[in-house]
């Protein structure tokens, strides 16, 4: 299942890209992040790992995160594995834009357990992507 939304933020795509990449400051502005499984690198860079805690439909779980690239300004990918063997894909695209950015997450989530529940979850997953840009908003404002 692919997911793709995309916005636009109060501030330029280095300032963006700065936040991504605190990642102690994810439950911030990441509205899928419920807590950390172990204490998260300072900073993302290509190569770092760290798990944290989600809930998902109401179930809990855990994703543990490989950064595939983080090129300030620019772009960060990040490849998942989640509960139930389900494997995650996320970039994030940072461009300027007139009033400072614009950012696009394109989304990818697999899995046997996915197919039963794909509405559902896409309804979930638009309205998390949906929180986190206005948490994003918030944090840039």
């Amino acid at each position: 299942m692919k997911i793709l939304r995309e916005g636009d933020l109060p501030a330029s795509p280095a300032a963006v890209l700065e936040v991504l990449a605190d990642l102690p400051r994810w439950e911030e502005w990441f509205a899928m992040h419920k807590g950390w499984s172990s204490p998260p690198p300072a900073r993302a860079e290509t190569g770092a790992r760290f798990k944290h805690r989600v809930r998902v439909l109401g179930a809990p779980g855990e994703v543990s995160w490989k950064i595939l690239a983080f090129d300030a300004p620019g772009s960060c990918v990040l490849e998942g594995k989640g509960p139930s063997r389900t494997s995650l894909g996320l970039e994030i695209r940072v461009v300027p834009a007139d009033a400072g950015s614009h950012i696009t997450f394109d989304a990818t989530i697999g899995g046997l357990l996915v197919k039963p529940i794909e509405s559902q979850l896409r309804n979930w997953l638009d309205t998390g992507i949906d929180r986190t840009l206005t948490n994003l908003t918030v944090v840039l404002a």
